[in-house]
Parts: C-alpha cells; sequence; structure tokens
C-alpha cells in the first residue's frame, strides 16, 4: 500500500470529515487534503493533484453523485478511485453511485479494516 498517497475528504460536516481523517490517520494515511463540499473539492483539484477521493453523499448544493460525474468527465480523473461515503444501504443507491463513476461505496459504518482493505486494494495498483 501506498502510504505516501494523497487523499482528498470531502464532506460537509466537519465531525465526520475530523473522524474520517482520524481513520485514515490510524491506518497509515497521513496526507489527507479535506474539503466541505463539493465546490471547495472541484476548485482545490484545481491545484492539488491527489491519488484518490473521499466523498460523502449528502452535501449541500451538489452532492456526491454529482461531483463524481463532474471529475468523470475529465480525462485526469477518468481512471481515479474515487470512493462515495454514505449512511444508506439502499441497492438505488449502490446502483446509482456505480452509475455516476463511483470506484467503490464505503458506508459510514463500515469497519476501519475494511477501509484500510479498500484503500489498499485500490491505492496498490
Amino acid at each position: 500500500m501506498q502510504k505516501s498517497s494523497k487523499i482528498l475528504l470531502v464532506d460537509d460536516s466537519k465531525v465526520s470529515r475530523q473522524m474520517l481523517s482520524f481513520t485514515l490517520m490510524e491506518i497509515g494515511f497521513n496526507n489527507v487534503l479535506q474539503a466541505s463540499d463539493a465546490e471547495e473539492a472541484l476548485d482545490l483539484l484545481e491545484e492539488e493533484e491527489v491519488d484518490a477521493i473521499i466523498t460523502d453523499l449528502h452535501m449541500g448544493k451538489m452532492n456526491g453523485m454529482d461531483m463524481i460525474k463532474t471529475l468523470r468527465d475529465a480525462p485526469r480523473f477518468k481512471g481515479k478511485p474515487i470512493f462515495l461515503l454514505t449512511g444508506e444501504d439502499s441497492e438505488d443507491v449502490k446502483r446509482v453511485a456505480r452509475h455516476s463513476g463511483a470506484t467503490f461505496i464505503l458506508n459510514k459504518s463500515d469497519s476501519v479494516d475494511k477501509f484500510k482493505k479498500v484503500l489498499s486494494h485500490y491505492l496498490e495498483r
């Protein structure tokens, strides 16, 4: 696993960003950028190169799926791992997320071990 990977974490909840950032650091990812919404993330990505993006589903003006669609339209994000983070577990959300271009759907209740396993799998490439 590339522990030096730079990960962008996008969530409109400061508490959720802090908790997930802590989880990422706990499993060895210390280079974590944060954005409080999709618009801030898109602006940040104009200037920063990241190895992966984790975005919440439900946010203000632009939700996580719309952000993923926007990113997938840009050539530099075609093969980039983009994970959708949600508290929902419905098959409809999973289907739409995959159709939007999400690499993997992470549930907010997933264990630290699952986060580690998923991120390791996609960032080892």
